[in-house]
């Protein structure tokens, strides 16, 4: 009779296979025929050990063949959330969670299935870590091409248990070389539920250890999967120093793991990331950096960020100089927010803690995640007086520090009462040129040049909804010595990026002032005529400190740069291409505008910049003021650009229009030197050729003009600020760029 039963299940889940709405009912019907017929209790139970099976295996059948992967609400969702399960896990084990995801707005939920089975995933947990990761990382470029996620943003990771390691493996084959993108989307946030990241080897007993040493995934997490005496464990392979997993999980916005106290003291360290285990919830209350509500979220002890335990360890189950301490080492250099837990109900599985018996949990998951998803507002300041790739740079770095940057920008009054003398390029023009630039989101005007009360600070961060401010690694000062950064640093609102060095706007004035093509750097491509003789100074400029400003520049011209700067796109075949060249010295607002004149006649935008050579022979010998390189990043910096021919030819032929795709040739109305005519010859006689109306009469030559009329009290303030820049460069520390 037992056997009838479980034949019977198995003949009625056979039979679902073509018609799955009938597997309920047909084994429903053949089980109460085989149960009339059973005569003893130890029948009962027989069968009812093998009903329990095959209705086990009946349910992975139709989860297999009838669950929902892909969550979406919005009808064009931003924001995708990868949830990957655990060991022996089910996608089912995290359906409310991503249920609850879709609900946000702009937002989908992907349950990741590529380690599950049909019947069992015994096979596609045990067989390593690697490997899931492998399977992972082909199953995410396999899903980012449905038709409802083409309008993505950004990515996030959710991985419950064993899942978190499957997910960081997977995460080192997804990261875009130097795009800083996961499959060419912003990295969010990298949530791990439960995760061993230090491994299990204190964890599990003996008979636990022998069964668990049997297979890859095993291996893996009792740190013994090592092939020779050279090679390391994967676990901490994974948190190598500039390695591939290390450099992709650094770069989310968030990272938090969740860490159950009831789960015992071994495997809390493992999955907090700790090296001891706290000896009651009142020991990490204390750590919490939020006040949590006991009510609202029952099972959730304390959030922090801190890396240093200093509650007393009930237990340290970690050598000194073990591996896992090696693996914390590594991970702290992309340190997690710890959120402590405590289920008490110790029998409640994992994926039980993560769906509706923890749902409190769940939901304190989210809102970490929210507010971690917070748009973060820089904001940089300053006179941006001759706005240059130095100024551009320091935009890049601090948009990398965040979403949106906003620049506030000092008035000719304000700079005036400070410096005690107007900037060379006045409001609107300054104004023009930083909102012109590609990383800037905002511009704020007449901002004071320093915040003198917490409370002047706190008001243009609560109107502008700033996070943090940022400056470069140069100290500044107002005149009275203080330090202008002062309240935000104690406000702990301050960040520091790299200065960009070999540019600045005395560095520039400098080069005004002795007038000269001394400032090149050597082998400056196209080379530089220095017939009138190195150095030559105009006539009306004399210096008693002349050897001071003989100097070449301190900037070097590098291939990276040049990718920071680059826009990375490419015309489309439909797309109509518009050429403009120029020597574009001194980057400035006229440029800009015509610049921005000229991409309204298209799609792309492509300048050309001249070289050094073309420009010191058009132009005379003290030109350009900036080189080739300097040039063009300058270009680069604006918005309206999105490609630059580096040292064009000043004569545009044939050849270059076919292969560049050129529609229309076009040029500003206004000229600063003579003899162009025959440039623009073939563009005219194939009829492409337009003429720009000039709306500003700014040059090189006139802002050159408002320097050396103003000579004696430029040569002042050049020496005491390159005093300060030699100072600088004396004591200078390295800075990681952004």
């Amino acid at each position: 009779p037992a056997v009838a039963v479980v034949l019977a299940c198995d003949m009625a889940l056979s039979s679902a296979a073509a018609s799955l709405e009938g597997l309920a009912s047909s084994a429903l019907s053949a089980a109460t025929t085989a149960f009339s017929t059973l005569q003893s209790q130890k029948d009962v139970l027989i069968a009812a050990a093998g009903g329990a099976a095959v209705l086990w295996t009946a349910q992975r059948v139709v989860n297999h063949f009838t669950q929902k992967h892909l969550y979406v609400r919005s009808a064009s969702p931003k924001h995708l959330f990868v949830l990957v399960h655990g060991l022996f896990g089910s996608p089912i084990h995290l359906k409310y969670l991503a249920k609850c995801i879709a609900e946000q707005d702009e937002c989908a939920a992907y349950l990741a299935h590529s380690n599950s089975g049909m019947v069992t995933n015994l096979l596609t947990s045990l067989d390593g870590i690697d490997e899931g990761g492998a399977r992972l990382a082909a199953e995410i470029h396999n899903v980012l091409t449905r038709p409802e996620l083409q309008g993505l943003e950004s990515i996030s990771f959710v991985g419950d248990g064993v899942g978190g390691l499957t997910a960081r493996y997977a995460l080192g084959h997804l990261v875009v070389g130097n795009t800083n993108t996961i499959c060419g989307l912003k990295p969010g946030n990298f949530v791990s539920l439960a995760t061993p990241h230090l491994g299990m080897r204190e964890a599990l007993n003996t008979p636990m250890k022998v069964v668990a040493s049997l297979f890859p995934t095993g291996r893996q997490l009792l740190l013994i999967d090592s092939s020779d005496v050279h090679s390391a464990p994967l676990l901490l392979r994974m948190v190598e120093e500039k390695g591939p997993f290390t450099h992709a999980l650094s770069l989310f916005r968030s990272r938090i793991t969740f860490a159950d106290m009831a789960a015992g003291n071994a495997l809390w360290c493992s999955t907090a990331i700790a090296p001891a285990a706290p000896t009651s919830q009142a020991l990490v209350k204390p750590m919490s950096d939020v006040a949590i509500d006991q009510e609202v979220f029952p099972h959730v002890v304390a959030s922090f960020a801190s890396t240093d335990f200093e509650f007393p360890a009930f237990k340290s189950h970690l050598h000194s100089f073990s591996t896992e301490h090696s693996i914390i080492r590594g991970l702290s250099e992309t340190p997690f927010t710890r959120v402590v837990v405590n289920f008490t109900r110790s029998w409640a599985t994992s994926h039980l803690r993560w769906s509706r018996q923890g749902y409190d949990t769940v939901h304190f998951l989210l809102n970490s995640v929210w507010k971690s998803n917070k748009k973060v507002r820089l904001w940089v300041d300053g006179c941006f007086d001759m706005m240059h790739f130095g100024h551009a740079n320091a935009f890049r770095q601090a948009l990398a520090l965040g979403d949106e940057l906003v620049v506030g920008v000092h008035n000719d009054a304000e700079i005036t009462r400070v410096k005690g003398g107007p900037p060379i390029m006045n409001d609107e023009e300054r104004y023009e040129a930083v909102s012109a630039c590609k990383w800037v989101k905002e511009v704020v005007r007449d901002v004071p040049y320093a915040f003198e009360t917490p409370e002047e600070l706190q008001a243009y961060v609560d109107k502008y909804n700033i996070d943090y401010i940022v400056h470069g690694d140069d100290p500044v000062y107002t005149p009275d010595g203080r330090d202008v950064y002062e309240h935000v640093k104690k406000a702990g609102k301050f960040k520091a990026v790299k200065r960009t060095e070999g540019v600045s706007t005395t560095d520039i004035v400098g080069r005004m002032l002795l007038f000269s093509t001394e400032h090149f750097t050597q082998g400056t491509p196209g080379g530089v005529d220095n017939s009138g003789g190195s150095g030559q100074r105009a006539s009306d400029v004399s210096l008693e400190d002349i050897e001071q400003l003989e100097r070449r520049s301190n900037f070097l011209p590098t291939s990276r740069r040049i990718q920071q700067f680059s826009s990375g796109r490419i015309p489309g075949p439909n797309d109509r291409v518009v050429y403009i060249d120029g020597a574009f010295d001194l980057f400035h607002a006229g440029h800009i505008r015509v610049l921005k004149a000229a991409k309204a006649k298209g799609d792309f935008l492509i300048v050309g910049v001249h070289g050094d050579a073309d420009i010191n022979r058009t132009r005379g010998k003290n030109y350009p003021i900036m080189n080739l390189h300097e040039r063009v990043l300058g270009v680069l910096s604006c918005e309206y650009v999105d490609e630059v021919i580096i040292g064009a030819s000043m004569s545009l032929n044939q050849d270059m229009i076919r292969s560049m795709n050129i529609s229309v040739v076009v040029h500003g109305s206004l000229w600063d030197f003579e003899d162009y005519e025959d440039m623009y010859r073939i563009p005219k006689e194939l009829g492409i050729y337009e003429e720009l109306e000039s709306t500003s009469d700014l040059t090189a030559r006139t802002i050159v003009r408002r320097v050396l009329e103003n000579r004696l009290r430029y040569e002042e303030k050049f020496k005491k600020k390159d005093a300060q820049e030699q100072q600088y460069y004396a004591q200078k520390e390295y800075v990681q760029e952004q």
